[in-house]
C-alpha cells in the first residue's frame, strides 16, 4: 500500500473539489462558487486533500484564518469509493495534527433530534459518534443555529483546556463566523447559553444522542 498523506490544496484544484462539495452536500450548506474561492485566496479558508500516492481519497475545508488560533471544520469528506474503510479517521486525526498548535478546532453537526426521518436520524447521530471517536466532545447547554440550521457544536482540545474551550465557545464561533460571512450577514447567526430547563432538556437530548 503507497503512503497515505495529508498535502494543502492549491488554488488551481480550487474548482474540482468545489464540483465535490455539491455533490456530496446538501444546497444551502455550502457559499456560492465565488465567496468561497475568494475565501480560499485570502486564506480565510485552507483546503486539504487526503491522498494516497496521487489518488485522492478525500478533502477538507478549515476556517483557520482568524487570528483567534481556533478552527471550523467547514467541510469535511472522504470520496465514496473509500468511505467505510476507516480512512475518515485517519483523514480527521491527521488534520487535528495539522492544527496541534491552535487552540481548538470546531465542527457544526446537525441535530439527530430533529430530523425528520428515521434514516436520517441514524446519520446524524453516526456522524456525531465518528467526531466523539476522534476526540470532539459536544459543547453543553447551547442554541446555535447557522443560516436557519439548528446545529450541535463540537470541538476538539487542542492547545487549548476543554473549560476554556466551554467558555468562549461563544465569541469563537462568533469571530470565525464574522470573517466568513461579513457583519452584514451576522444576523443569520444565533448563539445562546441554556439555562434551567433549556439547559436540562439540552443535556438529555445529548446523551440520548449519543446512546443510540
Amino acid at each position: 500500500m503507497l503512503d497515505r498523506t495529508v498535502r494543502r490544496m492549491e488554488l488551481s484544484e480550487f474548482d474540482h473539489f468545489y464540483a465535490c462539495i455539491e455533490n456530496d452536500f446538501p444546497v444551502g450548506e455550502y457559499a456560492p462558487h465565488q465567496v468561497m474561492k475568494g475565501q480560499v485566496s485570502r486564506g480565510l479558508q485552507e483546503g486539504w486533500v487526503y491522498q494516497e500516492g496521487e489518488q485522492a481519497l478525500g478533502y477538507a475545508f478549515c476556517a483557520a484564518g482568524h487570528p483567534n488560533d481556533c478552527v471550523l471544520l467547514s467541510f469535511f469528506a472522504i470520496h465514496k469509493p473509500y468511505r467505510k474503510h476507516g480512512i475518515g479517521s485517519e483523514f480527521l486525526a491527521a488534520l487535528n495534527r495539522k492544527y496541534d498548535h491552535k487552540r481548538t478546532m470546531l465542527v457544526e453537526v446537525e441535530k439527530p433530534e430533529l430530523s425528520e426521518t428515521e434514516n436520517e436520524r441514524i446519520v446524524r447521530n453516526n456522524r456525531i459518534a465518528f467526531y466523539g471517536k476522534a476526540g470532539y466532545r459536544q459543547i453543553p447547554a447551547i442554541e446555535y443555529v447557522i443560516w436557519d440550521v439548528p446545529m450541535h457544536l463540537m470541538a476538539a482540545p487542542l492547545a487549548a483546556e476543554w473549560p476554556w474551550i466551554v467558555q468562549h465557545v461563544g465569541q469563537i464561533i462568533y469571530d470565525i463566523n464574522e470573517m466568513l460571512m461579513g457583519q452584514r450577514y451576522m444576523h443569520h447567526m444565533k448563539f445562546v447559553r441554556l439555562k434551567g430547563q433549556d439547559a436540562t432538556r439540552s443535556q438529555q437530548n445529548r446523551t440520548e444522542s449519543n446512546n443510540d
